[in-house]
């Protein structure tokens, strides 16, 4: 029997959450081949996928598109690039946006974004959009047209509560947890360690008050390293992503330890070893989390998280689940490192296993399609 061929678009750029998010969309239907753009060629993680298939056919279909949506941006109205692509991408059975914070408001203009969506949909009977989030955004004409858009799809989970909330009349735009709680946790003894996943929080286009904590999160993130090895403890602090200089990061708060005598301290730096970094998730006792999705693998690890906040799409997310909430990053200075790791390290094991059964709802529309 054949296999089945979807179409998946996904972000390429070496961040522990985007390849998590393709490789347990490959891992859950071995009976599928998925075929993404050739760019996931230079994703460690993902060249590893056996049923994932890098395509320069799919490159050229979604660069088509891509270019199409900044023409109409622009005032040009023009479905010719489109039809290109659909000569290119015309043999699939359905097609998969698997994505995290996809449909955040930049500026005043969206209706390339809106239509970048309905025309990939255009090129396959069935379109889906698995766990990810709806806003920020200050224009209330940006939801509606997106809620006209996403009424012409097949199906939109959204991964928080809040998301779903924007759409209250759209049949086909639900919620379940995030897709990466359905992810198989990884077995290892465990460590008198925590794992500390950084953010450069002056990062180009982040919110202006968020760019001034940069010094005094730095500075914070240091101090708790320095709590918890004076408890015994080994602190690793952890890179989700070099484009985005998490591996600066790490590095500066490192030396800055090091500096301080506090020397009981490495960097991992992920570069697409998915294993090794879950199985580090896996040897760890407790989790400071900046990235989201660090959060999250502490979680079903059943490791004690405390999150810092950096943006609404893990404030909403936490609103909906019954854990610590941590501390958000914009009130980072007035945070005592002291109480914040004795709060941490007297948290409750976490326990996931209804989260991740709610989470399997994420995948619910391309289920029913694996079974016709």
């Amino acid at each position: 029997m054949a296999k089945k061929k979807i179409l998946v678009y996904a972000f390429l750029s070496n961040n522990v959450g985007d390849d998590l998010f393709v490789k347990t969309l490959c891992e859950r239907y071995p009976q599928a081949d998925f075929y993404i753009s050739k760019e996931a060629e230079r994703c460690q993680a993902l060249r590893e996928i056996d049923n994932l298939k890098p395509s320069l056919r799919v490159l050229l279909g979604i660069k088509m598109i891509g270019l199409e949506a900044k023409l109409y941006n622009k005032g040009i109205r023009t479905s010719l690039l489109t039809r290109c692509a659909g000569l290119l991408l015309h043999d699939f059975e359905a097609s998969v946006f698997i994505a995290g914070s996809v449909f955040v408001q930049k500026g005043k203009v969206w209706a390339g974004g809106v239509r970048r969506q309905l025309q990939r949909a255009s090129l396959t009977k069935e379109y889906m959009i698995v766990s990810a989030n709806f806003g920020p955004y200050t224009e209330p004409g940006y939801r509606d047209d997106y809620q006209a858009c996403f009424e012409k799809l097949t199906d939109v989970c959204f991964r928080d509560s809040y998301s779903k909330a924007q759409f209250p009349e759209s049949r086909n735009v639900r919620w379940a947890p995030d897709a990466i709680f359905t992810v198989q946790p990884h077995e290892k003894p465990e460590k008198k360690k925590a794992m500390i996943s950084v953010l450069w929080c002056a990062r180009p286009r982040r919110p202006a008050a968020l760019q001034a904590k940069n010094d005094a999160y730095e500075q914070r993130i240091a101090e708790m390293a320095s709590c918890l090895q004076k408890k015994g403890y080994e602190t690793c602090f952890v890179s989700f992503c070099a484009d985005q200089k998490d591996n600066e990061v790490a590095r500066r708060i490192y030396d800055r330890c090091v500096a301080n005598g506090d020397d009981h301290a490495s960097v991992l730096e992920y570069t697409g070893d998915l294993n090794g970094l879950l199985d580090a998730f896996a040897e760890s006792e407790c989790v400071i989390a900046s990235r989201f999705h660090a959060m999250i693998l502490g979680w079903i690890h059943g490791k004690r998280v405390m999150p810092l906040c950096y943006d609404d799409k893990m404030r909403h997310v936490l609103d909906d689940l019954p854990f610590y909430k941590g501390y958000d990053i914009l009130n980072i200075d007035q945070v005592d490192a002291q109480e914040a790791v004795e709060a941490m390290l007297s948290l409750p094991r976490p326990e996931c296993s209804e989260i991740v059964e709610r989470a399997q709802a994420q995948f619910a529309a391309l289920d029913a399609r694996m079974k016709r």
